[in-house]
């Protein structure tokens, strides 16, 4: 019993506290790998040690709230969803994902009905400050959960219909806590990386700069902290925040209310200022539905109190703001950076907002197109990619692949259909509804200002693997605070709560020998997972000293072409350890890296080239619906001459998956001065300018190339011109170029 407690517990502390702060961390520069090996494997623990306390009697298996039976019928729509379309494919990533998600649910919830934690809820005193309850509900406090106070049993029948709210609290404000600590973590590693950009390592492992700070949003002003993208991290903020405001009214003293209001106002100034729009959306619901709560629900003596404290926090935010607009102002740099952000919320014309518009539009035919069964995840860019002549076409930059379509609600349209829409629908009116139950009103506010802030912000972003997490257990915290245990819920024997239960149930002993077989596959999984991206770590790192050495005065060839020979060895090991689904993204970069060590060594019988083709074809076949591998795979057969009609085949398989995409039909321009053809490339070079009209100076140099070789002096010249304006870098170049004795000819 008392094993399964403690996994419980542990998983759940991994779950809320650690998976937010874990991200790149010096093993791949990739998205949220590390994240999401770290939550899959938290989830087995947790997910097994549920199903071993099922066995045992102590948990519900099925969920029993209205809300959590919406929640998980959800979770199973979309986990068929990935099974119906991704197969064989994509099941093993997907699929296995949203099981995940809905076995995790299933257990946040029974873990939250159940008895379970009563013995560690009686050792903290809740049973004695359970009959404050009722007068929490009025005076706008809560208990002190963990309260050291003896234990003693209930004198009234009051006493004992308030005990399991008790517990549950005591369980909803311990998860809240470890909440809490990730949110100081991260806002406190956003301001260190705002601050200045520190490079300690632990083993090579970077410890305070694992982005290195190459990332682009950091020379804009916005910080990533350990979520790799500032809307991932602003808007997970922006969900905890309200939720760590049920702190102040559990802390027991001056102290500890004091230290969370300063807490709490030094993460929402960081919240500010990482200048996520959605994050500030879900910032005002989550404030006008918390200052809501307490408004209908709190005597005007303690109203007035809390009014107070919030509006002296509001206050202390606004001056900061307003001092750091006037600060930009008058220092000569104009307006800064945050407001120009607040600007561009009224701009309709936002390129942002405009390239949204471009993905929903997208999502909305492909739920018109596939109503029932919607198109699944790994199918979704195809069909973004088709419907390129929506996207804008002013100031964007080089189309890149499309991965989703930048909102939560028409995600689960598009990709699982109407049916899973509009139980999803039905889940957010549950869950707003069943708020109203909760019968403390700062954990009341705190939950009902945590879900207009997550549903609100989900109008223009996807859920990450962190929220996720967070969504389940504020989930399953309504659902059991709002219903609270009733007479036939799982009860505990009490001879149980301190034996060894493994030892007279024979059921039990067969559900821990199978939990315990699939967290060990399951952490040799993740453990595999994590050499593959750490090697491949290594394997970058190699090739970046590689070309470093390459540019030193003079050229240090030898020792370059040495790192290059370990970055091989490096990625060839680590897909050796990586699963199905990462591996072509090590193949092209050993297929990148071959190329490179034929740039220095000579290749009379193609040697290198035909291992650089052979792993780019590998990464193409593991990934079929990629453009970039193709991409890379027509880059590195371009490299020989005779093969380049037979790379502009393989060129032209990404344009039929994506036509409009400008850095492909850059590609094929090039190609096509490569092999003659200088009219299709000049023709080729207009499509570009109607499709991105950025400053491609790439295009602009292949349009000259084509007129120049074409001899058409005159407009080769003026498009020189043109060419110089842009990028006066490029002059060598140009007039290297224009050195070209052709005859000039009149354009046809």
């Amino acid at each position: 019993m008392k094993l399964i407690k403690n996994i419980l517990t542990a998983g759940a502390a991994i779950l809320l506290l650690l998976v937010p702060l874990i991200a790149w961390t010096g093993l791949y520069d990739a998205v949220e790998e590390p994240k999401n090996i770290a939550a899959f494997w938290a989830a087995a623990v947790f997910v097994c040690a549920w199903l071993t306390a099922c066995a045992a009697g102590f948990c519900r298996f099925l969920p029993k709230s209205v809300l959590a039976r919406t929640a998980s019928l959800f979770s199973f729509l979309m986990t068929l969803a990935a099974a119906w379309h991704e197969l064989p494919e994509g099941i093993a990533e997907n699929t296995l994902r949203w099981g995940a998600l809905t076995l995790l649910l299933m257990a946040f919830d029974s873990a939250a009905n159940s008895r379970i934690f009563e013995g560690s809820a009686e050792k903290t005193g809740v049973p004695e400050k359970a009959q404050e309850c009722e007068s929490a509900q009025t005076a706008g406090g809560g208990a002190e959960p963990e309260a050291k106070a003896e234990a003693a049993p209930p004198e009234t029948e009051e006493k004992a219909a308030a005990m399991p709210a008790a517990f549950q609290e005591a369980l909803f404000i311990k998860c809240v806590k470890w909440l809490g600590a990730a949110m100081l973590i991260a806002a406190f590693y956003s301001l260190v990386q705002r601050a200045n950009g520190l490079g300690w390592h632990i083993f090579g492992i970077p410890i305070v700069d694992p982005m290195r700070w190459s990332h682009a949003n950091l020379s804009l002003g916005r910080t990533i902290s350990t979520f790799g993208n500032p809307d991932f991290f602003g808007i997970w903020m922006a969900a905890v925040l309200p939720l760590t405001t049920a702190l102040f009214f559990y802390a027991d003293g001056k102290g500890k209310k004091l230290f969370w209001i300063a807490a709490w106002t030094f993460c929402l100034i960081i919240t500010v200022l990482v200048k996520t729009r959605a994050a500030w959306l879900g910032l005002g619901f989550a404030a006008a539905g918390w200052f809501g709560v307490f408004l209908f629900n709190s005597p005007k003596k303690e109203l007035k109190k809390i009014l107070i404290g919030a509006s002296a926090v509001l206050l202390s935010v606004s001056v900061f703001l307003a001092f750091s607009a006037s600060f930009s102002k008058h220092s000569g740099e104009g307006d800064n950076d945050l407001t120009q952000r607040v600007r561009s919320l009224s701009n309709l014309q936002d390129t942002s907002l405009q390239v949204r518009l471009y993905f929903w539009q997208s999502a909305l035919n492909m739920a018109f197109a596939h109503p029932w069964t919607g198109v699944g995840v790994i199918n979704q860019p195809d069909y973004i990619r088709a419907d390129r002549t929506l996207e804008p076409v002013s100031e964007r930059r080089i189309a890149k692949e499309p991965t989703s379509v930048h909102n939560q609600y028409l995600n689960v349209l598009s990709t699982a259909g109407w049916p899973a829409f509009i139980i999803y629908l039905c889940l957010a009116a549950f869950s707003l509804n069943s708020v109203r139950q909760i019968k403390n009103t700062p954990i009341k506010a705190a939950l009902l200002a945590s879900l207009l802030s997550f549903y609100s912000a989900r109008v223009f972003v996807d859920n990450t693997v962190s929220d996720e997490i967070l969504f389940i257990f504020i989930i399953s915290a309504v659902s059991a605070l709002a219903h609270p245990q009733t007479e036939d819920s799982p009860e505990i024997p009490a001879e149980a709560l301190g034996s060894d239960i493994f030892k007279y149930n024979p059921h039990v002993r067969l559900a821990a020998l199978t939990s315990s077989i699939i967290i060990a596959a399951v952490t040799l999984s993740a453990v595999f997972n994590l050499c593959s991206l750490r090697l491949a770590e290594v394997g970058l790192g190699y090739v970046r000293e590689a070309q470093r050495k390459q540019t030193e005065n003079p050229p240090q060839l030898a020792e370059a072409g040495g790192c290059y020979d370990e970055a091989c060895r490096c990625f060839e090991n680590a897909i050796r350890f990586a699963p199905s689904w990462l591996q072509w993204q090590y193949y092209i970069e050993l297929g990148k890296t071959i190329s490179y060590i034929r740039t220095l060594r000579e290749d009379p019988y193609l040697i290198y080239w035909r291992k650089a083709v052979e792993n780019c074809e590998s990464a193409a076949a593991l990934n079929p619906r990629s453009t970039y591998a193709l991409q890379i795979l027509t880059d590195v057969t371009a490299q020989e001459p005779m093969a380049r009609e037979q790379a502009l085949h393989q060129l032209n398989k990404a344009l039929a998956m994506d036509s409009r995409n400008a850095r492909l039909l850059l590609l094929k321009a090039q190609l096509l001065i490569d092999l003659g053809r200088f009219d299709e490339a000049l023709r080729l070079t207009y499509l570009i300018d109607e499709i991105c009209q950025c400053e491609l100076n790439l295009s602009l140099y292949n349009r000259l190339a084509a007129l120049v070789f074409l001899g058409r002096r005159h407009e080769a010249e003026v498009c020189a011109r043109r060419l110089l304006k842009q990028d006066p870098d490029s002059r060598k170049a140009v007039e290297q170029l224009l050195q070209q004795n052709i005859p000039e000819k009149k354009a046809g």
